[in-house]
Parts: C-alpha cells; structure tokens; sequence
C-alpha cells in the first residue's frame, strides 16, 4: 500500500528529481537568453552638464560679475544689491531690474528683513 503523503516514496522521489531537472534546464535555457541579450551601453553620449548660472548687476552704475548665485546673494544681504538694480544673466535680451527676474528675485526671500 502506497503512502502519497510520504516524501519517501519511490513516486516522490522521481518527481522531486525530475522537477529539479526541469528546473535546471529552465535556468540554463535563462542563463543562456540573457548573456545573449544586446544591452545598450551608455558610452560616448554627450549629455549637457548644467552649469551654474552667472549674474550680472550694475553697482554704482557700474557692470559688475559675473556673480555665482552665492555671491549675488552677498551683495543682497550687504544691501548693493536691491529690486530696482539691473540684472543681467546668459540668456537675457537685455537688462532688467531684479525683482522681474525670476531667477534674482527668489534670492530676495533668502535675505531675512531688517532687525529693527
């Protein structure tokens, strides 16, 4: 009388056997498909590396930069550079007062008010 509950049986042992073969083949077959696979390599592909943005003002009437985005803050902070100063960056038809460029006019909100 056979037992099919039983992992010792003749039954279960060809079907553990024959499932472990199969499964063999399967990654064998996988193995093979993937090292056959064309994978596109990245090299030689010219992607722009952002730079960082250079300003420009006019202090005392004066063109002045180009400025790092730091710097420009500086000159803010220490008041040489105010709203009504024109701006220039790359890009930029011509000279524009700094609170209309938007990229000037968001260093603004950096600058805490006055202690009064």
């Amino acid at each position: 009388m056979s037992d099919d509950n039983n992992f010792n049986s003749i039954e279960r042992m060809m079907e553990f056997g024959m499932s472990m073969s199969v499964a063999q083949q399967m990654m064998q077959t996988m193995n093979h498909a993937m090292s056959q696979m064309q994978i596109s390599q990245f090299k030689n592909v010219n992607v722009p590396v952002p730079t960082a943005k250079q300003f420009y003002a006019l202090v005392n009437e004066m063109p002045q930069g180009p400025f790092t985005e730091s710097e420009l803050t500086g000159h803010i902070v220490a008041g040489r550079v105010q709203k009504t100063t024109m701006v220039w960056l790359q890009g930029m038809p011509s000279w524009m007062p700094a609170e209309q460029v938007m990229d000037v006019n968001k260093l603004f909100a950096l600058v805490p008010p006055p202690i009064k």
